[in-house]
């Protein structure tokens, strides 16, 4: 069984891994092909490439952008050009939304009683800041003790999630990921908890805006969440992807490349093996 990740996260968002450092844990892994697809920025899609080529593993540039119009609604852009000037532009917008955010955040969180520097953590963060940097610090400050028990205390607080960023339109976003040279997917359906007659209803709308494909395997699928998925794939002509989502070992502990939660996607392939006719590999233009 070849291995994949077309959805991973390095220090250029909320991951724990350098660009270079998670091309290089692939490595070891068996990983043969691995996307980057940080939270609305390509800025480590180079890096990635490069140490990619050294290694001999095929490397797909990608991207996870947030969308607006509902909680968890994630496009993910695989194939990207990540030196494409309207995309940059965009994420640009966004990298700014998120530092005004955290300062938002920090206020909120002060009124809470937990006391955190929203300047220390965006000059601390390589690239996108993200909820789980403030969870660090919340931990650092000795208000949590993991990322996961940060959240649970705070960053899920009603008045935490109030507090929004700037956000692309799906259609927007699935147009920019075009421009771009990409394929628009659409990751973790679960996540925006919609009944399944809803979300068959918006599959068919991300169709119309020109959505290329859906996420059937991830980690926290059961299989008959990849056999639903698999059957909206047939039923709106869309590419099937395989992804982790994964973070490292502080974010997103449970989660491993390639292999999911306890062999989850392994597991998931066994039943729905991913090298199928509508296997999204077979549309890329991997990079090498």
């Amino acid at each position: 069984m070849i291995r994949y990740d077309l959805h991973t996260h390095s220090t250029s968002s909320d991951g724990d891994l350098s660009p270079s450092e998670l091309v290089s844990a692939a490595a070891e892994q068996n990983v043969a092909v691995i996307a980057l697809t940080d939270h609305d920025t390509v800025s480590g899609c180079r890096e990635a490439a490069e140490a990619a080529k050294k290694r001999g593993i095929r490397f797909v540039p990608g991207i996870e952008i947030s969308c607006s119009e509902l909680d968890k609604l994630h496009i993910l852009g695989l194939g990207v050009d990540y030196s494409n000037a309207e995309l940059i532009g965009e994420m640009s917008k966004c990298a700014d939304s998120r530092r005004q955010r955290t300062y938002r955040i920090c206020e909120a969180l002060a009124e809470m009683g937990a006391n955190v520097d929203a300047e220390k953590i965006n000059s601390s963060v390589r690239g996108n800041v993200g909820k789980p940097h403030i969870a660090r610090e919340l931990i650092n400050n000795g208000y949590a003790e993991s990322v996961r028990d940060a959240f649970a205390k705070y960053l899920t607080a009603p008045r935490i999630e109030d507090i929004k960023k700037y956000e692309l339109g799906y259609a927007e976003a699935v147009a920019l990921i075009h421009k771009a040279g990409g394929l628009a997917v659409l990751a973790h359906p679960y996540q925006m908890k919609l009944t399944d007659a809803g979300l068959d209803s918006f599959a068919g709308k991300l169709k119309e805006c020109g959505l290329d494909g859906i996420e059937c395997w991830y980690s926290a699928f059961t299989p008959e969440m990849t056999k639903q998925y698999l059957a909206l794939a047939d039923k709106y002509d869309l590419l099937v992807s395989l992804g982790s989502d994964y973070h490292g070992v502080t974010v997103k502990p449970d989660i491993h490349l390639a292999e999911g939660i306890s062999g989850s996607i392994i597991k998931q392939r066994e039943l729905f093996p991913f090298e199928c006719a509508r296997c999204i590999l077979n549309s890329l233009e991997i990079r090498k």
